[in-house]
């Protein structure tokens, strides 16, 4: 499946969602696996529970991708979207 850059990155962040934030295990969607081609399984990297980024190579390259705000119903997500309200907060602060 051949689809544009920006496709194939926004794909690789939806995988970046399957690394389980618990274990850090990466459990393949076959939908976004599928679309982003990776040349062979791609690597989890996960910190902690909130940060994680997932890392492989495909025909264009290596591809960085890091997940997202965690979902509500996993567990200690509130710590994620907790730490989204500091970036933004942060953010705020030193742009004024």
């Amino acid at each position: 499946m051949n689809l544009p850059l920006n496709c194939t990155l926004l794909c690789a962040s939806g995988a970046a969602n399957d690394i389980n934030p618990v274990t850090g295990q990466y459990t393949p969607d076959p939908v976004f696996s599928k679309a982003v081609a990776y040349s062979t399984d791609p690597a989890p990297i996960s910190a902690d529970q909130i940060n994680a980024c997932l890392v492989g190579r495909n025909a264009s390259g290596i591809i960085v991708a890091f997940r997202g705000t965690l979902p509500p119903e996993e567990p200690d997500s509130y710590l994620d979207w907790l730490q989204d309200l500091f970036v933004e907060s942060a953010t705020r602060i030193t742009a004024t």
